[in-house]
């Protein structure tokens, strides 16, 4: 975090089914432990004794696969880190003021609380439940430390789920989604297909797609209701095959202009006349 406040501008690359999903990796890394247990240790409860530190159900807990020298060497020897200390003070604060998730640690920080090399699949369970929460509530809590101006999400199709989903990934999307005047930019080179026959709607129907995908770019269910109206409108016209083509322009401009308010289409550099990409600078 010190070396990112150093710099003007900061590139950080993300990949969706890590950083955001912890439920499908809810163990982690093992840094990511060290880490977890070096801010929650001030908690009185996470303590044990001194002399019997090694001991404690916390650090037990989030041994997960590690072997038991090393990540204890690791768990101890992190800190050393020079974590943040506002961060660390906020993350603690998030845990204690979530009730539940804090019930939830110390009642497996008990079950933990002796070394046991062949654990019940119960506590098995609670243990990475317990973790990926923790991951997740921490994720969130550094979102503040990003201070994101522009989110780019390329060949967004492969993770259209974060962006109308309800799980902790959909969620610590959102959050960065929605940080305080950031700017959210979806990249794709796949573009939707146009017509879809009866036996592929199943599997392959991409109009709902095109209007979820509306609905996060416009954020206003009216101006979604508008654009569907016009899609279905120009549909019509198409298939009506009538003489009133200045009406039909009408609406097919209209179309165009709502879309553009959200999104553009650009060509490779070798393929427009111009050599400009469908693209115009200006001042």
């Amino acid at each position: 975090v010190r070396s990112l406040r150093k710099n003007k501008v900061n590139f950080i690359s993300l990949t969706p089914g890590t950083a955001f999903d912890h439920e499908r990796s809810r163990g982690g890394h093992a840094d990511e432990r060290a880490i977890l247990y070096q801010i929650l240790w001030p908690l009185p409860w996470a303590r044990g004794t001194r002399k019997k530190r090694h001991q404690t159900g916390l650090l037990n807990m989030l041994q997960a696969t590690s072997g038991q020298k090393n990540w204890r060497n690791l768990a101890h020897n992190a800190a050393g880190w020079q974590l943040d200390h506002d961060l660390s003070v906020a993350f603690r604060r998030a845990v204690l003021e979530d009730k539940e998730l804090y019930q939830r640690l110390k009642e497996c920080c008990w079950q933990f609380k002796r070394y046991k090399k062949n654990i019940p699949s119960q506590n098995l369970e609670l243990r990475y439940s317990l973790i990926g929460e923790l991951r997740s509530k921490l994720a969130l809590v550094c979102l503040s430390a990003l201070k994101p101006n522009l989110v780019i999400l390329d060949e967004f199709q492969r993770f259209k789920h974060l962006l109308d989903g309800s799980d902790n990934a959909s969620e610590l999307a959102t959050a960065l989604f929605e940080y305080p005047d950031v700017r959210v930019l979806l990249l794709s080179a796949t573009p939707y297909k146009m017509f879809t026959l009866d036996q592929e709607t199943d599997e392959d129907d991409h109009y709902p797609d095109f209007i979820k995908t509306l609905n996060f770019l416009f954020n206003d269910p009216g101006k979604v209701t508008a654009v569907k109206n016009l899609l279905s409108e120009h549909r019509n016209a198409i298939h009506s095959c009538t003489t009133d083509s200045e009406r039909h322009s009408g609406k097919k401009t209209q179309l165009e202009q709502m879309l553009l308010q959200v999104m553009c289409r650009t060509e490779r550099v070798s393929t427009t006349l111009d050599h400009n990409s469908m693209l115009t600078e200006l001042e």
